[in-house]
């Protein structure tokens, strides 16, 4: 994301996702998401429209929601989550 942080993908659909991430983002900021589906990359624009903490392992959920996919990379992320 933004400044390199990383997370794995807990749920994705072509209009957003879950993520867990060791660092919590606050709710209704925006990031350029760069997405590693397999051997492919999809770049999108997403807004944080929910962030919880969990207190056992440091680790924060957030909900994002997709904003901005190029017409190629939203290809690439259909293509992945449908397959």
């Amino acid at each position: 994301m933004g400044s390199g942080w990383e997370g794995s993908i807990v749920d994705l659909s072509v209009g957003g996702m879950m993520m867990r991430l060791k660092k919590k983002l606050t709710p209704g900021s925006t990031y350029v998401v760069k997405l590693f589906l397999e051997e492919k990359v999809a770049i999108v624009e997403a807004r944080v429209v929910r962030a919880v903490e969990s207190e056992q392992d440091r680790e924060c959920e957030v909900g994002l929601q997709f904003t901005a996919v190029p017409m190629d990379d939203a290809a690439v992320l259909r293509g992945f989550v449908n397959g």
